[in-house]
């Protein structure tokens, strides 16, 4: 399969020089919670929100209605459901593409730890190949605040 690349100098000038790479939800999906599942988005996680709190009279609303129905209702275990589903155990080694690239800031929506965990990961490698040297990773930057950032 031949991918063509329009303006491919510019491109490779952009990875070269560096880039801010901004992520969503679907970014995550190949991360894996402590259970082994996939991290959801949608649908997947309105599905399991409803069957985990019993609430199928909301099934037909959508997953931000659901949410905040939630998080009026239920606060803490809404909240600690989010933080033990959200929080990454593993992820695809497919993630490790980041490694050949110039990303100088990462931002993200995402209130799981994935960027956290990849990064730590990456720093404990390169701390142990570059004793020695001061390594300094991309900046992440949430948009939303993680739940993990918040000791809960």
């Amino acid at each position: 399969m031949n991918i063509v690349i329009e303006h491919e100098n510019s491109f490779q000038k952009i990875l070269g020089d560096g880039f801010n790479l901004f992520v969503g939800a679907g970014f995550s999906t190949l991360a894996k919670d402590k259970t082994g599942k996939n991290l959801p988005i949608g649908r997947q996680l309105k599905e399991e929100l409803i069957q985990e709190f019993r609430k199928e009279q909301y099934a037909g609303l959508d997953l931000p209605k659901l949410a905040k129905i939630l998080e009026s209702t239920q606060r803490e275990a809404f909240q600690s459901f989010l933080c033990k589903r959200f929080f990454v155990d593993k992820f695809d080694s497919k993630y490790n593409v980041l490694e050949q690239v110039n990303i100088k800031a990462i931002f993200s929506t995402n209130i799981d730890n994935l960027i956290n965990r990849y990064y730590l990961m990456i720093l404990v490698k390169l701390y142990y190949v570059y004793k020695h040297q001061r390594l300094i990773p991309a900046r992440c930057y949430a948009v939303r605040p993680s739940l993990h950032a918040e000791g809960r």
